[in-house]
């Protein structure tokens, strides 16, 4: 039995026979995606297979080379938009200018054991605020005419005695200077 060169099984190959086989030559080295080539087809059956590139290594480390850290940031972004987003629905759901709380708390304090209806805490609280905004406006006006950029209690304490009526001036007072004393002890 001979194969395809000619030689008997068995038996090593003379020079000359190694001589009169073509060696392949050495192609382009295809890309992964390429098919295997074969360097020629009419002297071999089986084709040659091209690797493709190893990867380098980095000689001043002596390891791979440095791959590119994907970075973290555009993910902390995200993550601190969808917070801030979260926090402003909050915030929309929440009424924060709002006195409510309030109430019943002082009720306690007077009358134990008495509730406020929700129509009545909607007047109470409308009535609080529109006394607030005066309050500020007045103290504003106040610190204006008296050319000062600071709003203290005596400005505070004024304005209270022009926009309340007697009686309750007094106790509004009072109750005022009570709870800066209070404040102020409790620093």
């Amino acid at each position: 039995m001979a194969d395809a060169s000619g030689m008997a099984t068995g038996e090593e190959p003379t020079t000359e026979e190694m001589a009169s086989v073509e060696e392949p030559t050495p192609m382009e080295e295809p890309t992964p995606m390429e098919e295997p080539v074969t360097v020629n087809e009419e002297a071999s059956e089986e084709p040659v297979k091209v690797q493709p590139p190893k990867k380098a290594t980095s000689k001043r480390r002596g390891e791979q080379p440095e791959r590119q850290h994907r970075s973290h940031r555009p993910l902390q972004r995200q993550g601190m938009i969808e917070a801030q987003q979260r926090r402003a629905a909050r915030l929309i759901r929440r009424h924060t200018n709002s006195f409510a709380i309030y109430f019943p708390k002082v009720l306690r304090n007077v009358h134990v054991g008495f509730t406020l209806s929700q129509r009545s805490v909607r007047i109470l609280d409308s009535f609080v605020m529109d006394m607030f905004q005066r309050i500020a406006t007045e103290a504003s006006n106040l610190a204006r005419h008296t050319r000062r950029r600071i709003i203290n209690s005596k400005d505070i304490q004024t304005v209270v005695r022009l926009l309340l009526p007697g009686e309750l001036c007094k106790r509004a007072t009072a109750e005022g200077t009570l709870a800066l004393f209070r404040y102020i002890c409790k620093k």
